[in-house]
């Protein structure tokens, strides 16, 4: 299964109940309410922006992971940025294909080969 997540957009995020480690590039924790809402993060580490660790070690959600380091932001692994990628496929969580985006967490395949789970609202 997913045991890494590199890439967060404001607005959407990908979750999986075995998430290792997720690395943002936040200079400022976002609200994350209802982001892992139900997912067990206290087991995953969360990767910050340089001299911003006491930022996300005190902000609600964020705070809840067991471990938090920081990291160079221009470190991120390019190949992680599917901007380049195009979307090709999107699936529910019951794996019916679906042919525009669906309210909830949808499965979405690109074309270098990522699959990720993004939060619709």
């Amino acid at each position: 299964g997913l045991t890494s997540l590199s890439t967060l957009n404001e607005g959407s995020i990908f979750v999986d109940s075995g998430i290792k480690s997720v690395y943002v590039a936040w200079p400022t924790p976002v609200p994350a309410d209802q982001f892992f809402y139900g997912f067990d993060v206290s087991q995953s580490t969360l990767y910050v922006p340089q001299g911003t660790r006491q930022d996300y070690w005190v902000a609600a959600v964020w705070e809840d992971f067991g471990d938090i380091q920081e990291y160079e932001v221009s470190a991120i692994n390019q190949s992680a940025h599917h901007s380049e990628a195009k979307e090709v496929s999107r699936y529910s969580l019951d794996g019916q294909r679906l042919t525009t985006p669906v309210k909830g967490l949808n499965i979405v395949r690109y074309s270098d080969g990522t699959i990720k789970k993004e939060a619709v609202h």
